[in-house]
């Protein structure tokens, strides 16, 4: 909400100006063009209209369309690469669950904790590891088809930093005892490393609040990952500050 916030606030610079826009927002344009009507059916406006550059007749998903010779209408064309996204999602999601992130390393040295730490794909930094799953591909730095080469390296220098130097940093100097919790993980921990009792401190049948079993279980504890990704996305909004002053100053 804060981030719709301040939007709401530099509306002029953040959302008015033709700079700021977004190429995968034009992923969902040309399928909304693709599926609705860009203009009225012929039988109540007989007009051509120029669409993609070319002039011709601008159909919605219902009206026909002819296919060129050797070639293949929008509709065939949809229902093609459908079905090859549904053969190719189907692997590594239902039957080779272990292709969205092999990590080689984990197979070679099952029993090392270290191992499991560097090259995890899951619970790991994921050197070495790799992943057929286009969900895991392009989950943090988006989709290459459609996001700038520019911004992939902007956001890919700060995967970097954030991953291989900010949080190995604060584990293996145990900033705040963080050897006592996972290295990556989102999940919320008491002060021994185990995993927080929340039925202890919340009732599970009023949700109050119980002050005798938090002062039992302790306050909550965050694994380095968990704390500096926080850390970093309250940044982001700072970032707002900095583009403006940096733009438009």
């Amino acid at each position: 909400m804060l981030g719709y916030g301040w939007a709401g606030i530099f509306r002029k610079f953040m959302v008015d100006s033709p700079y700021m826009w977004w190429p995968p927002n034009l992923i969902q344009v040309a399928l909304f063009r693709f599926s609705l009507s860009l203009a009225l059916s012929r039988s109540v406006y007989d007009q051509r209209f120029l669409c993609d550059g070319r002039q011709h007749n601008c159909r919605a998903l219902h009206e026909k369309e002819v296919r060129r010779r050797g070639g293949t209408t929008r509709l065939q064309f949809f229902f093609v690469v459908f079905a090859i996204s549904f053969a190719y999602y189907i692997v590594p999601n239902y039957l080779f669950p272990f292709a969205s992130a092999f990590s080689i390393g984990c197979v070679i040295w099952k029993g090392s904790v270290l191992a499991q730490q560097l090259t995890s794909g899951y619970r790991g930094l994921g050197i070495g590891a790799f992943g057929l799953d286009w969900a895991t591909i392009s989950s943090y730095l988006g989709t290459p088809i459609a996001t700038p080469g520019h911004a992939i390296l902007n956001v890919m220098a700060g995967f970097v930093l954030f991953l291989y130097v900010l949080v190995p940093i604060a584990y293996w100097t145990d900033s705040y005892h963080a050897k006592r919790f996972p290295l990556i993980s989102s999940g919320v921990f008491d002060g021994a490393g185990h995993r927080y009792d929340t039925a202890t401190v919340i009732n599970p049948k009023t949700f109050q609040f119980n002050p005798e079993g938090y002062s039992k279980v302790g306050p909550i504890h965050l694994s380095p990952f968990f704390v500096l990704s926080y850390g970093l996305n309250f940044a982001t909004l700072a970032a707002i500050f900095t583009h403006i002053i940096l733009f438009h100053g």
